[in-house]
């Protein structure tokens, strides 16, 4: 919503928005990946997937958290993977990202790769669920480690793979092999 507003804003210098079309904001619907909502149901439970996994860098990692920890109130699970292409200051960012983290209520901090670590080595401990080493751990925690309704952010750069993890979870395919 704040980078609508802010569109909206920018444009407005530039166009009338009393001819815009007043429908156009209604069929608006995020893109996969980038921020979408989905009720997951998995045997007796529903949680509700936050899907931040096609890019992340400092300030999308930073904003997405904020915005996620606002959002609900319930239990609050974050998957988080490598921000890549950070160059020489990749440990320093990841590092970083345990300050914003320590300020939410957000419950439990997963990880997967190798910068990352970084970042959950800096948050607090009562915030910090495990170090996690491939996909099928991510299917376990997801079937044995959340409860119904709980709230689970996947937020990690596109290359690492955990975009299709997202999507197999949003279809409930979630077989830990």
């Amino acid at each position: 919503m704040n980078n609508i507003l802010a569109s909206i804003a920018l444009i407005s210098e530039f166009y009338d928005l009393n001819n815009i079309n007043e429908n156009l904001f209604y069929n608006f619907k995020i893109p996969p990946s980038r921020g979408d909502i989905s009720k997951v149901r998995l045997n007796n439970k529903v949680i509700y997937l936050t899907d931040e996994s096609y890019n992340s860098n400092p300030l999308s990692l930073k904003f997405a958290i904020e915005n996620f920890d606002k959002e609900y109130q319930s239990n609050k699970y974050l998957i988080l993977g490598d921000m890549l292409e950070l160059g020489k200051f990749s440990k320093k960012l990841h590092k970083k990202m345990s300050k914003i983290i320590n300020k939410t209520s957000i419950k439990k901090v997963y990880v997967i790769g190798r910068d990352i670590k970084e970042t959950f080595y800096a948050i607090d401990r009562k915030k910090r669920g495990r170090i996690l080493r491939d996909k099928n751990e991510i299917y376990h925690l997801i079937k044995n480690d959340l409860n119904n309704n709980d709230h689970l952010m996947i937020k990690a750069s596109n290359s690492t793979g955990l975009n299709s993890l997202a999507l197999n979870i949003k279809k409930g395919k979630i077989n830990v092999v």
